[in-house]
C-alpha cells in the first residue's frame, strides 16, 4: 500500500529505487517510535525529577525505574522485532499460512497503537506550546507561532492541490469525452469505460494529482518545514536570550516568514503558474488515454481482419472448417471443428489436383 502511495507497484524499480524503497519502509515503520521513546523519557525525567527533588539519596532515587516506562520500552522492543518478521516475511515473498498471518495482524495493530501514541504526544506538545505563551510570552511565542504556521500550511498545501486535482481530473474527463464519441463504435461500449477510468486515475496519479500523491506531496512539504524549524530554533537556542522580549518576537516573526515563504515556493497565491499547470497536465493525461484508446482500437482491427481472413482461407475446403461467427443473438460462438486427421488433409488435395 506503501508503495502505491509513493510510486507505483506495478512498475519495474531499478536497484537503487529498491534500495531507497526499504529505506523508506524502515523509516515509515520506526518514525512512530521515535515518538514514543521521547514521550517515555520524558514523562520518565519529569517524575523523577518530582520525586527526588528534595531526597538525601538523590542519585539512588534518580536511578528508580519508573513501571510504565518500562511497559512502554518492552511494547516497543516486541512492536520492532514483529516490524522485522514482517519486513523479512515481505521481502522473502513468504506464502500466507497461519504464522505468517499472525505475524501481519500483529504488525497491523502494534503500528496503529503506536501511531495513536505519537499522535497524543504530538497533540500535547501542540497544545501545551500555545497554552505557553499565557506564562512565558517571550520564550513560547516562536513555539505557538511555529505549531499555528505548520498547521496552516499544511492545510493551505492540501486544499490547494486538491483543488488542483479536481480542476485536472474535470478537464480531463472533458477531453476524453470527445475521444469516447469517437471510438464507441470500434470498442464496446462497457471496455470503453473501463479502459478510460483505469488510465484517468492511473494518469492523475503518474501526475501527481491523485488523493495519495497529494497526501505524500503534503507530507514532504510538512517534513520540509519542520527541518526548518528545528534549524531556526537551534539558533534560538544559541544566539537569543529566551527572556527578552524583543528577541521574542523577531524569533517569532521569522518562523512566520519561514511558513509563508515555503508556503508560496510551494506555489501559493500563482493563479497564472496554476492555471498552466492544469492546462498542461490535462493535456498530457489526455494524449496519453488517445494513445491508449487508439491502440486498443487497432488490436481490435487487427484481430477482425485476422479473423476474416482465416474463415477465407478455411472456406476453401468447405462449411466444416469454416469459422462462424458470433450469434448475435446469444452472444455465444460454436465449437471450432475438428483438425483434419493426419496425412488425410494431403491425399485430398493431391487426388483434386
Amino acid at each position: 500500500m506503501l508503495d502505491e502511495y509513493v510510486d507505483s507497484a506495478e512498475r519495474q524499480k531499478s536497484v537503487l529505487k529498491l534500495i531507497a524503497e526499504s529505506v523508506r519502509h524502515a523509516l515509515v515503520i520506526t518514525a512512530p517510535t521515535a515518538l514514543v521513546l521521547l514521550f517515555a523519557s520524558s514523562y520518565q525525567n519529569s517524575q523523577l525529577l518530582h520525586m527526588c527533588e528534595f531526597r538525601v539519596d538523590r542519585a539512588r532515587c534518580m536511578a528508580t525505574p519508573i513501571p510504565l516506562v518500562n511497559i512502554i520500552f518492552y511494547f516497543v522492543a516486541a512492536y520492532v522485532g514483529v516490524a522485522f518478521l514482517e519486513l523479512l516475511s515481505y521481502y522473502l515473498r513468504l506464502n500466507f499460512n497461519t504464522v505468517r498471518l499472525l505475524i501481519r495482524q500483529g504488525f497491523h495493530v502494534g503500528y496503529f497503537l503506536m501511531l495513536q501514541l505519537a499522535f497524543m504526544y504530538l497533540m500535547i506538545l501542540m497544545l501545551w506550546c500555545i497554552i505557553g505563551v499565557l506564562l512565558s510570552p517571550s520564550k513560547m511565542a516562536p513555539y505557538a507561532a511555529a505549531v499555528i504556521t505548520f498547521v496552516a500550511h499544511a492545510a493551505s498545501l492540501y486544499a490547494r492541490l486538491k483543488k488542483t486535482q479536481v480542476r485536472v481530473q474535470k478537464m480531463v474527463v472533458r477531453r476524453v469525452g470527445m475521444y469516447k464519441s469517437r471510438m464507441k463504435d470500434t470498442i464496446v461500449p462497457a471496455v470503453l469505460d473501463i479502459i478510460m477510468n483505469k488510465n484517468v486515475d492511473q494518469g492523475l496519479h503518474d501526475a501527481g494529482f491523485s488523493v495519495s500523491r497529494v497526501i505524500v506531496s503534503v507530507v514532504s512539504s510538512c517534513i520540509v518545514l519542520l527541518i526548518l524549524f528545528v534549524f531556526l530554533f537551534i539558533g534560538f537556542r544559541a544566539f537569543t536570550n529566551p527572556t527578552d522580549l524583543v528577541a521574542g518576537i523577531i524569533n517569532t516573526l521569522l518562523i512566520i516568514g519561514t511558513g509563508v515563504a515555503l508556503n508560496q515556493s510551494e506555489g501559493g497565491g500563482q493563479a497564472d503558474q496554476e492555471s498552466n499547470l492544469v492546462e498542461d497536465a490535462a493535456k498530457n493525461i489526455s494524449e496519453r488515454i488517445k494513445d491508449v484508446l487508439e491502440m486498443v482500437a487497432k488490436q481490435i482491427q487487427t484481430g477482425m481482419k485476422l479473423i476474416d481472413a482465416m474463415n477465407r482461407v478455411k472456406s476453401e475446403y468447405g462449411e466444416e472448417g469454416k469459422i462462424a461467427a458470433v450469434n448475435e443473438s446469444s452472444g455465444t460462438a460454436p465449437n471450432p471443428p475438428p483438425p483434419p486427421e493426419s496425412g488425410s488433409f494431403i491425399r485430398s488435395k493431391l487426388q483434386n489436383k
